[in-house]
C-alpha cells in the first residue's frame, strides 16, 4: 500500500492505512505475529505465573514493534515484505538499543496507567513513534524518545485516537464474536484450547496494533518534514 502524496493526514487515513497494509500483507504479518506470540503462549500453557506472563508479554511486544516497524514501512513504500525479512530485524546492529528503548517505554507506560491511566496514555502518545524513529534515523535511546515527542507534538490526541480505535475495534470484535462461540462449545477461560485460540486471535490483533506506530511515523514525517516513503524505507533498511 502506497501512501497518498498529500502532505496532510487525517484520523481515517491513518486507520485505513494500518488496516490496509495488514490486509494486503496478511500472510507475512500474521506469520510474524504468530511466531512472536509463541513464547507468551508457552508461558501461559505451562502456567509459570502472572509475573512471568507479564515479563514475556513485554518482551514479545518489543519484538513485534521492531519487526512491524520494518515491515509496515516497506509495505507503505509499495514493497512486499516477507516474514523472514521482518524476523531478521533481530539481527540489526542496534538491536540492544531497540530492546532497551522498548523496555523503557513499556515501564513508563505501565507506571502511568497504574497511577491514573491518563499519564500512561499521554506517554503512549508522546513516545508512539520512538521505535521506528530509532530504526530509520539511527538515534540513541534518549534522542529517539525526544524525536518521537517532537514529531507527535500538536498531533498527540489524533495519534492516541488512531491507536485506540485500531486496537480496540479489533479486540472488541474478538470479544463480541468469539467469546460466545467458545462458551457455546464449552471451551473455558484458561483451558489449553482457549490459550491456543487466544494465540491466533492475539496475532490478528497484533497485526493491526503494531502497524499503527510506523504508519503514524511516516505520516508525521511527511507532514512536518516532507519526507517520502522511499527515503524512509531506504533508511530503515
Amino acid at each position: 500500500m502506497i501512501i497518498s502524496a498529500e502532505p496532510s493526514w487525517t484520523f481515517w487515513l491513518a486507520v485505513r492505512s494500518a488496516f490496509g497494509i495488514a490486509r494486503d500483507h496478511f500472510a507475512a504479518f500474521f506469520t510474524v505475529a504468530l511466531v512472536l506470540n509463541i513464547p507468551l503462549t508457552l508461558v501461559q500453557l505451562f502456567r509459570f505465573g502472572q509475573a512471568m506472563d507479564f515479563i514475556v508479554a513485554i518482551l514479545c511486544s518489543i519484538g513485534l514493534a521492531i519487526c512491524f516497524s520494518y515491515g509496515s514501512i516497506q509495505a507503505m513504500n509499495g514493497a512486499r515484505p516477507n516474514a523472514i525479512a521482518m524476523l531478521r530485524q533481530f539481527r540489526r546492529r542496534e538491536i540492544g538499543k531497540l530492546l532497551t528503548l522498548g523496555l523503557a517505554q513499556a515501564i513508563a507506560i505501565v507506571i502511568g496507567l497504574i497511577a491514573l491511566v491518563l499519564p500512561g496514555l499521554f506517554v503512549l502518545a508522546r513516545w508512539m513513534v520512538a521505535v521506528p524513529a530509532m530504526m530509520a534515523e539511527g538515534t540513541d535511546i534518549t534522542a529517539s524518545l525526544k524525536r518521537s515527542s517532537d514529531l507527535t507534538l500538536g498531533r498527540r490526541w489524533r495519534v492516541l485516537g488512531v491507536w485506540l480505535f485500531c486496537s480496540f475495534s479489533v479486540f472488541a470484535t474478538y470479544i463480541v464474536l468469539l467469546i460466545p462461540i467458545l462458551d457455546a462449545l464449552g471451551i473455558g477461560i484458561g483451558s489449553t484450547a482457549f490459550i491456543a485460540i487466544g494465540a491466533v486471535t492475539g496475532s490478528l490483533v497484533s497485526m493491526i496494533t503494531y502497524s499503527v506506530p510506523p504508519v503514524l511515523y511516516l505520516l508525521l514525517r511527511r507532514e512536518k518534514e516532507a519526507a517520502t516513503p522511499e527515503s524512509i524505507a531506504a533508511a530503515i533498511g
